[in-house]
């Protein structure tokens, strides 16, 4: 596994200047790895979650859509990604602590929230400049699910001071056929946005 590291797809050459490692050698198999890909720090148990039958953690799925928006941005800033743990803090009733005063949303067309519920990754796409926000799930559209995110969403955008109304997108996907392909799901999605 650690031998796809050194050489990226095609279509991802020019992310290849994302990944270091942290002892600047290409490691063995069996070796404790120690990767940073974009502003995140990968480990061995990390790498583990992207074999065959295992649930990407959320490590992986931060460094993937760090990769990808500093990729997008580079010519135009389009694209921010909020790290999943937000979503934990709306789950506990929490929308005003981490509301990133520094961050101007205005100036992105997406923000997406990788969210993992009930050990499901789902990803909410807010649409900055139509004001639309939506969930993408790869289970089934659920709105019973999603409900609270899409509430957390509003609250959050309020508690930053943005009054603008946000109405619900549906956004319909491909369904997943197996019980752990749900981040792949969510970085695949990701990368279409």
């Amino acid at each position: 596994m650690i031998e796809t590291l050194k050489d990226a797809p095609s279509h991802l050459k020019s992310w290849t200047h994302y990944i270091q490692y942290g002892d600047h050698n290409v490691p063995d198999d069996d070796a404790k790895v120690h990767l940073y890909v974009g502003n995140n720090s990968l480990r061995s148990e990390d790498l583990k979650t992207l074999k065959p039958k295992h649930w990407l953690n959320d490590q992986v799925i931060h460094a993937y859509l760090d990769v990808l928006s500093m990729d997008v941005n580079a010519i135009k800033p389009t694209v921010h990604v909020i790290p999943s743990f937000l979503a934990v803090k709306w789950e506990s009733g929490d929308h005003t602590s981490c509301l990133y005063p520094k961050v101007a949303f205005e100036k992105f067309k997406w923000i997406l929230l990788p969210i993992c519920t009930n050990h499901h990754w789902l990803l909410l796409i807010a649409d900055m400049v139509n004001n639309t926000v939506g969930v993408l799930n790869s289970l089934d559209w659920d709105q019973s699910r999603h409900d609270p995110f899409l509430t957390s969403w509003k609250s959050f955008m309020s508690a930053r001071g943005l009054k603008e109304e946000w109405s619900v997108a549906r956004y319909i996907s491909s369904i997943q056929q197996d019980g752990d392909s749900c981040g792949v799901f969510v970085l695949m999605c990701s990368f279409v946005v």
